[in-house]
């Protein structure tokens, strides 16, 4: 015999809006990202960090999305640096015509 607790059945559902990040927080975020994961913080150029901010808008899930394919790229052709002509790259050719809401 198998008794179910009655908390079982049970689901809660959160909705949560978070805020658009400005070009600083991007760039706090895009840094606390990579000191997280043990790498140079200095990665992203400041031209590169203001595209990554010109195409998310400031969402995250749309700056990691971008910023993951810039660095697996720039990791794949022996670059040291991502600039922004590496980021226009990915926003063109690899985000499926800039698209990054996936």
């Amino acid at each position: 015999m198998t008794v179910k607790s009655p908390y079982h059945a049970q689901r809660i559902d959160i909705n949560c809006v978070l805020p658009h990040l400005d070009r600083a927080e991007t760039e706090r975020y895009i840094q606390s990202h990579l000191a997280y994961a043990g790498g140079r913080q200095d990665i992203f150029t400041d031209t590169a960090l203001d595209d990554i901010y010109k195409e998310s808008t400031g969402i995250p899930r749309r700056v990691n999305r971008i910023c993951e394919k810039s660095l697996m790229y720039a990791s794949q052709q022996g670059k040291r640096l991502i600039d922004e002509h590496l980021v226009r790259y990915i926003i063109e050719h690899e985000m499926l015509g800039g698209d990054t809401r996936q």
